[in-house]
């Protein structure tokens, strides 16, 4: 499959994004000491954790590698999960509202810049709503 330069850089992006949602909520989950909003990140975890996998499929459907960035993203998640979490729940909280809203803008942003396949729209669009989710969610616990 042929894949334009742009399209091949917002599936890298969406990757190493992912990598690092995957990061913040790994290192977050400690700063929640109630087990139910404990299991909430990690619900919100494993979500992530499947759309990073899934764009790291349609990658390789395109044979396109990941960005050798994605270390970055990685150690990035890390450090804004541990920093927000020194701070407590409701930092944890609001970071990660205004990560999951940066996310739902660069979804919809994305959605009308790439030549996706319609299989590839219908999962970003599901991504996009699952985004908005989380971020609606962490706003219920504040």
């Amino acid at each position: 499959m042929s894949t334009d330069r742009r399209t091949a850089g917002i599936l890298k992006k969406f990757f190493n994004l992912e990598v690092m949602a995957v990061q913040i909520y790994r290192t977050q989950v400690g700063a929640l000491a109630d087990p139910a909003e404990r299991s909430m990140m990690v619900s919100a975890m494993k979500n992530e954790e499947h759309h990073r996998e899934t764009f790291r499929s349609f990658l390789r459907a395109r044979g396109i590698s990941p960005s050798p960035q994605w270390p970055i993203y990685w150690l990035v998640g890390q450090v804004l999960g541990r920093i927000t979490s020194l701070f407590g729940r409701r930092a944890v909280l609001r970071g990660d509202i205004a990560f999951e809203d940066k996310a739902a803008r660069e979804y919809s942003a994305f959605l009308r810049e790439g030549a996706f396949t319609e299989q590839e729209r219908a999962f970003i669009g599901e991504f996009l709503e699952d985004e908005k989710k989380h971020s609606a969610n962490w706003r219920n616990l504040l």
